[in-house]
């Protein structure tokens, strides 16, 4: 009797965990207030020695994927530099622009008041891009095609770590002109692999091929001179090679945006066994990127 009184206990407790954990498996998700409110975005990249500097507001649904939405016009959007105060943005239809040239090596703070609240930010500016232009040569590829491939050199500063960034717009003639980004091209060693494609066509000549942006880390020639080169392919067209140096900040999110659409690109079935990518923000009580960049380029006139 006491044996079956046992029994009777441990199928009813049996049977109450099944209809609590079956319950719990029904239950809706309910996100964080946090995690699902309004949040400011804060948007600017800063360029050395170039004027004006400006800064965009605007609010965001944040589920996960930053989308941008309606304009924020704020109660003021202020400018500090290295911990001073000197000067305020102007609104111009939710782009707050200030008439000052960042300069090189100070660190630049932007405050947005906004319902009360404060949005912030900081960037420091980065030193002028030690890049020259070299030389140009003519690469004859299969076909025998002729493509101009370019070289530059960089004398890289020891005390600071470096990471320089380079990419190709192209002025299109036609019915109206425009720029558009390029891929790149190169056969230079060092570069980061994250942006690199493969080689695709049987026309292809050139060792390495990266989706629109390569980023140079200086940890293998740290205070010495790095050659590179860039080589142009496809359109003909006048075209303008960039070379710059990025603060830390706007280098960890141009990183993690270009991973995260590589990784969004590829999601082929639904993404269970996929691997999170998150994209990089500094702002602090909000969201967005407030970054710098000092910037060399070069045109090349009606090239292939």
């Amino acid at each position: 009797m006491k044996k079956s009184n046992t029994f009777q206990r441990i199928n009813l407790f049996g049977c109450m965990i099944t209809i609590l954990f079956l319950v719990a498996c029904q239950r809706e998700l309910v996100f964080d207030k946090s995690f699902n409110e309004d949040l400011v975005v804060l948007n600017g990249v800063f360029v050395a020695d170039s004027s004006p500097m400006s800064v965009s507001l605007h609010w965001s649904q944040n589920l996960g994927v930053i989308v941008q939405s309606q304009s924020i016009e704020a109660d003021s959007v202020l400018l500090f530099c290295d911990e001073h105060f000197i000067g305020a943005f102007e609104n111009n239809d939710s782009c707050y622009l200030c008439k000052m040239a960042p300069v090189s090596g100070k660190t630049y703070k932007v405050e947005a008041y906004v319902n009360k609240q404060i949005t912030c930010a900081e960037t420091t500016i980065p030193k002028p891009v030690p890049v020259s232009y070299l030389y140009s040569d003519t690469v004859i590829g299969n076909w025998d095609q002729k493509h101009l491939q370019h070289f530059f050199s960089v004398t890289d500063d020891p005390t600071i770590e470096n990471v320089y960034w380079f990419w190709e717009k192209i002025l299109i003639e036609g019915d109206s002109k425009y720029k558009q980004i390029y891929p790149v091209y190169s056969g230079a060693l060092n570069i980061d692999n994250f942006t690199k494609a493969e080689k695709t066509g049987s026309g292809f000549i050139y060792e390495f091929f990266y989706e629109y942006f390569a980023r140079i880390p200086d940890t293998r020639f740290s205070g010495q001179e790095y050659v590179f080169d860039v080589a142009f392919w496809g359109t003909k067209g006048n075209r303008v090679i960039y070379f710059s140096s990025f603060d830390e900040h706007y280098d960890k999110y141009l990183k993690s945006y270009l991973t995260y659409e590589s990784y969004s690109s590829s999601i082929e079935e639904l993404p269970i066994y996929y691997q999170p990518s998150f994209i990089y923000s500094n702002v602090h009580n909000g969201t967005g990127i407030l970054g710098s960049m000092a910037s060399y380029s070069k045109t090349f006139i009606d090239t292939y």
